[in-house]
């Protein structure tokens, strides 16, 4: 061993660096390594290039560590991408299916969709002379004008409301005789309220006044329609329309077309004056001879003293050559003149149609 105070130091020095480098896990510990055989200190240059080389190795170690942590992300990148690669096919088909089921959708919509209505138009009514109406008929007019107009005036009115006012107001026009002021006042009604068979039914008998018998006749089917609907409305008032369609056939001439609804009316009331006398003047006229005196017969036991039926009943049976039997039907003073046999007037027709100014159940 030497007793050299400078090869002391050295090694001390070399234990220190040597217990440095093993701290920082850089190098083995000075113990583990083979001694040096150089006795002599090591100079300013060697350790300054040891230093160097030592810093050489941090950053060699630091950049392998961040390109192992590169080589991570990169290998999750390529594991999504791959994920996206296998689910890549169904992309687009769940889009198509997705715009498909949004077009279907629309479609649906537009196809089932409420139609719009568009507004009815009305008509105007003419103008008249109120001072040849009589001052009860002209004062249930001016009631029912001011009630009309104030309804129309209203913006908040429904299509019903506004039906009605100018159903009330063609009521008062048909009682005072004024044919066309209420037709059209019932016109604007019906157009109004679809779904009302009163309101056509009325207008029919104003336009039958008004000789408009084709128009006349549109209105009553109309109506008709309405009131077979289930429930179906009062027998006496489908009758009336069939009776209604009967006449209209009549006064066109067209007497073949009068027996189906003459033949409806019976369906539904055999006690039908009006249809029974009719159907056996038809009969009659086409020498169905044993018809009409089926149907005239049994008119005549309804109505007895009607003149019409007896003398259609005389001509039957002075037609089949049964004079004891005409005998019984010759001419006579009637005390009870009857016009039963006729259709209604609308006046009359209008106060039973009207008396609970409600649609019939």
């Amino acid at each position: 061993m030497s007793d050299d105070p400078n090869s002391a130091a050295s090694s001390s020095s070399l234990g220190e660096s040597s217990a440095d480098a093993a701290s920082f896990g850089e190098l083995p510990p000075a113990d583990s390594r083979p001694e040096t055989s150089s006795p002599e200190r090591s100079s300013p240059e060697t350790s300054s290039s040891s230093s160097s080389g030592q810093r050489k190795r941090r950053r060699r170690r630091s950049s392998s560590s961040s390109s192992s942590g590169g080589s991570g992300s990169r290998r999750s990148r390529s594991s999504s991408r791959s994920g996206f690669r296998k689910f890549k096919p169904l992309v687009i088909p769940t889009l198509l299916a997705l715009l498909l089921g949004l077009a279907s959708l629309g479609v649906w919509g537009w196809v089932n969709a409420p139609p719009v209505v568009p507004p009815p138009t009305l008509v105007s009514v003419l103008e008249f002379n109120e001072a040849e109406l009589p001052p009860a008929v002209r004062a249930r007019l001016k009631v029912a004008t001011a009630q009309h107009q104030q309804v129309e005036g209203n913006d908040k009115s429904t299509l019903a409301e506004r039906g009605r006012a100018w159903r009330l107001w063609g009521e008062e026009f048909l009682i005072a005789n004024l044919w066309s002021q209420g037709a059209a006042c019932l016109q604007n009604a019906a157009a109004l309220r679809p779904d009302e068979w009163q309101d056509r039914y009325l207008l029919a008998m104003a336009l039958r006044q008004s000789d408009d018998l084709p128009a006349a006749k549109t209105a009553m089917e109309s109506a008709l329609a309405l009131m077979e609907r289930p429930p179906k409305k009062d027998v006496i008032d489908r009758v009336n329309a069939w009776c209604f369609l009967a006449s209209i056939a009549l006064k066109q001439k067209s007497p073949e077309e009068a027996m189906r609804p003459l033949d409806k009316a019976l369906e539904l009331d055999l006690r039908c004056v009006y249809a029974l006398f009719e159907r056996g003047r038809l009969h009659f006229q086409n020498d169905r001879l044993e018809e009409a005196l089926k149907d005239l017969g049994a008119a005549n036991r309804l109505y007895p003293d009607s003149a019409p039926i007896r003398a259609l009943l005389l001509d039957v049976h002075t037609k089949r050559k049964n004079e004891f039997a005409a005998r019984q039907f010759t001419p006579r003073p009637t005390t009870n003149p009857r016009d039963a046999i006729a259709p209604e007037s609308p006046d009359r027709l209008l106060a039973r149609v009207l008396a609970d100014d409600k649609p019939s159940k």
